[in-house]
């Protein structure tokens, strides 16, 4: 929640107001928002799992597993724009690793430092894939080739795929 907060304070705009009824009707008491870049909390997410941390070609794996229940995808007009443009899947693909991708890595780094720190909250039952989806944020962040990522890869297929599938 306090990340949440830090966010609408790093914008500038106030929290959602049944956000902030909801908070109220918990009971908790003030809460201070938390300002944290994605790089900073994929840092803070690495050093609490210390030893824990799987290497960058596991932690890439771990992620992939995970993604074959879930869905990441671009979408939207420019995407639209772009996609149809392109003939026949593999220029698509093509066109969204090296024309749209790269404008949206700080979403992308964001959206695997928030899905880190959300399983980072029960290492029990999620083991080290907190820690993979932060070191593959980290590696988005770092401007490391897109197309050496393997999940931005799935991120282009799945978006062409949801594409293809409207057509």
């Amino acid at each position: 929640m306090q990340l949440a907060l830090g966010e609408n304070v790093a914008a500038g705009a106030p929290p959602p107001f049944r956000l902030i009824g909801f908070v109220e009707s918990l009971g908790l008491g003030p809460l201070a928002p938390r300002v944290l870049s994605p790089g900073h909390l994929i840092e803070e997410i690495l050093a609490e799992a210390g030893a824990k941390v799987p290497q960058l070609a596991q932690a890439h794996e771990l992620v992939l597993d995970a993604m074959e229940s879930q869905s990441w995808f671009e979408a939207g007009e420019a995407v639209e724009r772009l996609l149809e443009s392109q003939r026949g899947p593999k220029a698509r693909v093509k066109a969204v690793m090296s024309v749209y991708l790269p404008t949206r890595r700080a979403f992308w780094a964001r959206s695997c430092a928030m899905t880190a720190f959300a399983l980072q909250l029960d290492r029990k039952a999620f083991g080290p894939l907190g820690a993979a989806f932060a070191l593959v944020g980290r590696e988005i962040a770092s401007g490391a080739p897109l197309d050496k990522i393997p999940l931005m890869q799935c991120v282009a297929d799945v978006t062409v795929a949801a594409f293809m599938s409207r057509r």
